[in-house]
């Protein structure tokens, strides 16, 4: 039982201190696909592209919140596919979405929504350039394997 001064002393310390903020839960992310090996998304990933984000778009639903993040990409290396010299890549805002900054460069596997829009699959191997190399090393020996230089 808490005596009258140890509960005031506690709620002093509660103010004190800003009040009891529990911290965020991790963000927990949904792999439709699983993790993917680099091979996989060879496979199933019609585009490969190196890139920067030239431009940001954040599309509003009609609540008011961001529904979406539409980034222009200008692209600088295929190795899967055929892009255009810029491309939209869309992130929808929730557990799966990919951001990414303007000015830096990217490596992205992307796959296309059924309405023909491409996005990442943030449980595979789409990643900041910086961080590349190793993935693009297995890109050049999955593109030599399939004929393409």
């Amino acid at each position: 039982m808490h005596t009258p001064v140890g509960l005031a002393a506690l709620a002093m310390s509660f103010i004190t201190l800003g009040g009891v903020r529990p911290a965020p839960a991790p963000a927990r992310v949904y792999c439709m696909r699983g993790p993917l090996s680099v091979e996989t998304e060879w496979r199933e990933d019609p585009l490969i592209v190196e890139g920067a984000v030239a431009g940001v778009s954040r599309v509003m639903g009609s609540d008011g919140l961001l529904d979406r993040t539409i980034y222009e990409v200008r692209v600088a290396r295929t190795y899967r596919g055929r892009a255009a010299s810029r491309i939209a890549v869309h992130s929808e805002n929730d557990s799966g979405r990919f951001p990414m900054q303007r000015g830096q460069s990217y490596l992205l596997f992307l796959s296309r929504w059924e309405d023909g829009h491409y996005h990442v699959d943030n449980c595979g191997n789409s990643r900041t350039l910086a961080r590349a190399d190793e993935v693009i090393q297995r890109l050049r020996v999955l593109a030599r394997q399939a004929g393409k230089p």
